[in-house]
């Protein structure tokens, strides 16, 4: 899967689409607080080039957590 790829389908797409049909499970705040957390970390895999180690995939992990 491309970066362009994981970025369309990340799941806040999905909850959206429920949250509009009425499912209570999740919130405007919740899924933009996913969002911003899914992009840094996209972003921050991008920067690492195309062929990160295991080891700076997880330093990137290790930032947001």
């Amino acid at each position: 899967m491309t970066f362009e790829e994981l970025t369309k389908n990340k799941p806040p797409v999905e909850w959206k689409k429920r949250m509009d049909e009425d499912d209570d499970l999740f919130t405007d705040e919740n899924i933009n607080s996913t969002n911003e957390v899914l992009d840094s970390y996209i972003n921050n895999l991008v920067k690492l080039g195309d062929k990160p180690t295991e080891e700076d995939i997880l330093e990137c992990v290790k930032k947001k957590w």
